[in-house]
């Protein structure tokens, strides 16, 4: 019982690319569902409780949680780019191994109903962001989340008349998540272990 507790307290570091990689895995999927299912509890209110019954709308919120985790993990991806960076012997093997990393996670899911180029989509939209990432200083957290928002917000699994005055605060929560992120990146990776195993040793 108490190793259980010191493993919630002090969580084990993260410092190979598998553990990596399923860290990465856990996070987009934490952001996005706590996105999306605590913004729709909060929106119907009291009939939050039917809602989260009903078989059609926990079908349209799963395909939203699908395409947040699409967006999501893009975007953790680039700011774990942008933490990797200065420890890695070579930034394009680093930003290389990411989107592959990005494209094996993304396929161990299935896309939304009825939209099965959706991840053929996601791919081909990554590779030239992270691209782009390398050739500028690390961006923000908190500019990045941008991407994820917008994408989260237009898939929410209700009326658009409903939301139509809360893409701000939406943005505000995925924001607040990703810089959340960026600060669990310091204190659980190791940058230099993990760079290295993404990228390769230095030559």
């Amino acid at each position: 019982m108490f190793a259980g507790l010191m493993r919630r307290l002090r969580p084990v570091p993260v410092v190979d690319g598998g553990a990596f990689e399923a860290f990465l895995k856990a996070n987009a999927a934490f952001v996005a569902q706590k996105s999306v299912s605590e913004y729709c509890r909060a929106k119907t209110s009291v009939f939050s409780n039917l809602m989260f019954r009903e078989p059609a709308f926990l079908e349209a919120m799963s395909d939203s949680f699908r395409i947040g985790f699409a967006a999501t993990l893009a975007d953790l991806t680039l700011v774990a780019e942008g933490y990797l960076r200065p420890h890695a012997a070579d930034g394009d093997a680093l930003r290389s191994g990411l989107a592959a990393m990005y494209v094996r996670l993304l396929r161990s899911e299935s896309p939304p109903r009825g939209r099965a180029v959706m991840w053929d989509e996601a791919e081909a939209d990554f590779g030239p962001r992270i691209a782009r990432a390398g050739m500028a200083p690390p961006r923000p957290a908190r500019g990045i989340a941008e991407y994820a928002a917008a994408r989260m917000f237009e898939a929410l699994p209700l009326h658009p008349d409903i939301v139509r005055y809360d893409r701000e605060v939406f943005s505000a929560t995925v924001a607040f998540l990703t810089v959340s992120f960026r600060d669990t990146l310091e204190k659980r990776v190791d940058a230099p272990a993990v760079a290295r195993a993404i990228s390769g040793p230095p030559p």
